[in-house]
Parts: structure tokens; C-alpha cells; sequence
């Protein structure tokens, strides 16, 4: 049997000491405008500019996740040995 647990944290992606200012000012931009969402669009912008993306997670900075800011969806789930795709037991009624 084990448990998992939803949690928030942060990623950190850096930008290469080598970008050009307007590649930096244009990533910026796309963030501003939500056309970057994620640290993933991020990289891949990079990674576009023939660049090399480093990211990295901020595990000292996780919070647990409470089902309502999980959007009534549940933040624990308990799965059996045998229930591996369907969990036995979650915190959302």
C-alpha cells in the first residue's frame, strides 16, 4: 500500500550567461503576455536560441496542497497493491 501526496513547489530555470539581451527581453515579453506558462516553455525557448537550459526544482519551498485550492480534487490519495490505477481512500468527499 503507499500514499501520494499533491504538493506545490517552484522551478528555477536559468538563463544562460551567453543569451543575448534581446532574446532575455523577448523571453520576458512571451512570460508577460502568458505565451510562456511554464519552466518547460521556458526551456524550450532556450533550447530554440541553440542554447543550454538549466532548471532546477526548490524543494525547500513545497506546501501541501488542500482540495480546495486542488479545485475540490483530491490531495492525498491512498492506493492498494492491488488498486494501482484506482486509489482505495482520498481526502475529497
Amino acid at each position: 500500500m503507499h500514499a501520494d501526496f499533491k504538493v506545490t513547489t517552484w522551478e528555477r530555470v536559468y538563463f544562460p550567461d551567453d543569451m543575448k539581451q534581446e532574446d532575455q527581453d523577448e523571453a520576458l515579453r512571451k512570460i508577460k503576455e502568458d505565451i510562456i506558462t511554464t519552466s518547460n516553455d521556458l526551456i524550450e525557448e532556450i533550447v530554440q536560441l541553440d542554447l543550454h537550459a538549466e532548471c532546477e526544482t526548490l524543494y525547500e519551498v513545497e506546501e501541501q496542497l488542500t482540495v480546495e485550492e486542488n479545485g475540490g480534487c483530491p490531495t492525498i490519495e491512498v492506493f492498494s497493491e492491488r488498486a494501482e490505477v484506482i486509489p482505495i481512500l482520498t481526502n475529497a468527499n
